[in-house]
């Protein structure tokens, strides 16, 4: 029975009346009104409708891939609103403007306040025109979606730059650099840690010089455990020779300026410390009790390992 309607429908093409441009528009805004967003729905009803009156009384069933390129050509670029500075209300009204001010009759190519559209801007045109052909192609209106090859090939002459990327390692004579121009003791160790080890910075304020996680002889510091931890392998690090070398000479300074109470016992076990001797971090996780999880840093991003920096030039000034 299905093969049977289905030769019934195509028999009866030949017959059945053609759909108009606006019918069609009716229909394709009609089906897309409950997949979209009200807002892109406007829009895309918008963009639509401005291709409808720039092909005026020729058949949707035969655009073709160039009517498109002219499209682009004469409405997006060298019309109007192929000014960023062009704004329509066409969603409201269709009363357009100027947001630098000019007469719209006399816009052109040579208006001194004229700033072309964007890339993405003519994509955000042709993209409804996908839609729209896409609809009329799943309803046998069309043979292809010619918007669709359009776009393709717009995208492909008129790449995105690529992008630069967020996050990058140092190289390992930026890090020798950087120890090399950074007086600071507290400041020097924490860079050459996270070089030559690899730590988090929230791992990096969690180390403590107490015995069972500081053992400077057999070269080697663990990171205190908390609760919810990103790490989940190995928390012992092993330090490098020279990193060895320089706690050694870290942990001289640090004696001086730990702060201390009353008794003159250092009032934490920090590595890090401040100018003014206490722990650098806010957190609560060097204390004797185990720490209750409340006010926990947030895990931050691995750093990267620069085994090969020579400490011998954090000395150098």
């Amino acid at each position: 029975s299905g093969l049977r309607q289905s030769r019934e429908r195509k028999a009866s093409k030949g017959t059945a009346k053609v759909a108009t441009n606006l019918q069609l528009e009716a229909g394709w805004s009609e089906y897309q009104e409950s997949r979209l967003e009200p807002v892109t729905h406007r829009s895309y009803t918008f963009r639509v409708k401005l291709f409808l009156n720039y092909i005026g009384d020729e058949p949707l069933g035969e655009v073709r891939r160039s009517d498109i390129w002219l499209y682009i050509e004469d409405i997006l670029i060298t019309s109007p609103r192929g000014c960023s500075q062009f704004q329509s209300k066409g969603l409201r009204s269709e009363t357009p403007f100027c947001l630098a001010g000019m007469d719209l009759n006399g816009c052109n190519l040579k208006c001194p306040g004229r700033k072309p559209l964007k890339r993405v801007t003519i994509e955000h045109h042709l993209q409804p025109l996908v839609s729209l052909f896409t609809y009329l192609y799943r309803h046998d209106h069309v043979q292809t979606n010619v918007a669709a090859e359009v776009l393709k090939e717009w995208s492909e002459e008129n790449r995105r730059p690529e992008v630069t990327p967020e996050f990058r390692r140092f190289t390992v004579l930026e890090v020798e650099r950087l120890l090399r121009l950074t007086p600071q003791p507290h400041l020097k160790t924490g860079i050459a840690t996270m070089g030559l080890t690899g730590v988090r910075v929230e791992e990096l304020q969690r180390l403590s010089v107490a015995p069972e996680y500081f053992n400077l002889p057999e070269g080697w510091i663990k990171i205190p455990h908390r609760p919810g931890q990103k790490r989940r392998g190995e928390t012992k690090l092993w330090l490098t020779e020279e990193l060895a070398d320089w706690l050694a000479t870290y942990m001289v300074w640090w004696e001086k300026k730990v702060k201390r109470d009353k008794d003159r016992n250092p009032t934490h076990t920090g590595l890090l410390l401040t100018a003014r001797g206490t722990h650098w971090t806010s957190y609560k996780t060097l204390s004797p009790q185990p720490p209750n999880g409340n006010g926990q840093p947030k895990d931050s991003k691995p750093g990267a390992t620069c085994s090969s920096v020579s400490m011998s030039t954090m000395n150098r000034r």
